[in-house]
């Protein structure tokens, strides 16, 4: 088979030359239509902020989302220039990224409801191995370290159980957040009235917005934005009155992803300059950390113990027994016998502050946090005026004395709140860019 060759009639230098040539133009060719691209998605993002901001400035019933690993919070404002407020569900603001569903009612539990179900059904299972098994099928938590590293596809199964062999789809679970975050919305500060726009926020770099938006639809929002946790995050500490400065660095550090991205004022508005860095710890690193560090000890006074596969129960006792009542000086560690074959005795042990604190900064010298971050701030080629911690993991004490003696020279930020500025900010943006 004969193969026509357009450089046949020269050789040599004027042959890769002219190859040269081609390559770039083709190259130049790729990077235009790379563009185009670029610009039809700013643009579609321009409309759909501009109805969003439309939305709010009419007064119509709106939210925003800070749909979080671990914990997700609702921020709403009734008005285009009140301050934006935090809807609690159930007394509480943070509401737990978790979801269970019950086979028998055909019914999904978010929240509190689904964590306080599993703990019912865990008590029934007693010691039962194949049947805690089976109850922790139906329940998910933690899940968007899972699906949000890739473009996931709305119809693509997720490992929760839906019963007769099936599975609920990724964009199936998204969108029972979604119902339950609009319900709670329009019963608690609404008056019943239907919810018709939210704005969720999302990493720089995020692969399922199409999946967000699919289930934001499906939920019943007629109109679905986006902002960059960053550019949240930042208007939401505007919000509280803190001087920034030009050149901000913002520190999430969440249940499952820990990202760091840097803002320069752009006129009247903020923007991420660099390319964003996600460090491999957060959270659930941290989760297992302490996890690795309780077996040591009951495997310590119990060499005999034989430890089963039941490293999701484990996680789950921790994040609530151990990580969430951080205030007392010792955090009790009893009554794990769910996780070991054939015990019947609960073991008596404690993590003291001390050792915790000692567990979080081995976790951040193990992943390099620090050092990252610095290599990362060295290679902006200007001066960080602030760095804003923000995330349920940058609330703890020892992480925030850290950060302050590492950037000593750096104005850090660490709100009691830090966990809500995204969602509150996320509302803030609309009046302070249109005034």
């Amino acid at each position: 088979m004969l193969i026509y060759d357009p450089y046949w009639p020269f050789s040599g230098l004027s042959r890769l030359v002219l190859i040269a040539i081609r390559e770039w133009l083709n190259s130049s060719s790729s990077e235009a239509q790379e563009l185009q691209a670029d610009t039809a998605l700013e643009a579609a993002d321009i409309k759909r902020r501009k109805e969003f901001e439309d939305l709010i400035r009419k007064g119509r019933p709106a939210i925003a989302l800070d749909f979080g690993t671990g914990n997700s919070q609702i921020a709403y404002c009734t008005e285009a220039n009140a301050v934006p407020k935090l809807i609690s569900v159930n007394g509480k603001n943070k509401i737990p990224t978790a979801i269970y569903y019950n086979e028998e009612l055909h019914s999904t539990l978010i929240g509190n409801e689904a964590k306080n179900e599993i703990d019912y059904q865990l008590v029934k299972a007693e010691n039962d191995i194949s049947r805690i098994d089976s109850v922790f099928r139906n329940y998910m938590a933690f899940f968007k370290t899972i699906f949000c590293a890739k473009d996931t596809a709305y119809d693509e199964a997720s490992p929760l159980f839906k019963g007769n062999g099936t599975f609920f789809s990724w964009g199936e679970v998204v969108t029972e957040f979604f119902k339950f975050f609009k319900t709670q919305a329009e019963q608690a500060v609404f008056h019943g009235e239907s919810v018709e726009g939210i704005c969720i926020t999302c990493p720089v770099a995020f692969p399922s917005k199409a999946l967000y938006e699919e289930a934001a639809q499906q939920a019943g929002f007629t109109f679905v934005d986006f902002m960059e946790e960053p550019r949240a995050a930042y208007l939401g500490y505007m919000q509280d009155g803190v001087t920034l400065g030009d050149n901000v660095l913002v520190f999430d550090m969440g249940g499952g992803t820990l990202d760091i991205a840097f803002l320069q004022k752009d006129n009247a508005t903020w923007k991420v300059t660099k390319t964003p860095m996600r460090i491999d710890a957060a959270g659930d690193h941290l989760d297992h950390h302490i996890l690795q560090d309780i077996l040591s000890q009951v495997q310590a006074s119990h060499p005999d113990l034989k430890h089963y596969n039941g490293d999701a129960q484990f996680l789950k006792y921790i994040r609530e027994k151990v990580k969430e009542p951080l205030g007392a000086r010792v955090v009790d560690c009893a009554d794990i016998r769910y996780f070991f074959d054939r015990y019947e005795q609960s073991f008596k042990g404690s993590i003291t502050q001390e050792h915790f604190d000692k567990l979080v900064m081995q976790c951040m010298e193990e992943k390099a946090v620090f050092t990252k971050l610095h290599e990362y701030i060295d290679s902006l080629g200007v001066p960080v005026d602030s760095i804003l911690m923000v995330g349920g993991s940058s609330q703890l004490k020892c992480l925030q004395e850290r950060m302050k003696q590492e950037f000593n020279g750096i104005n850090v930020y660490a709100p009691h709140d830090g966990d809500s500025v995204v969602a509150r900010g996320a509302l803030s943006l609309l009046p302070m860019e249109n005034k």
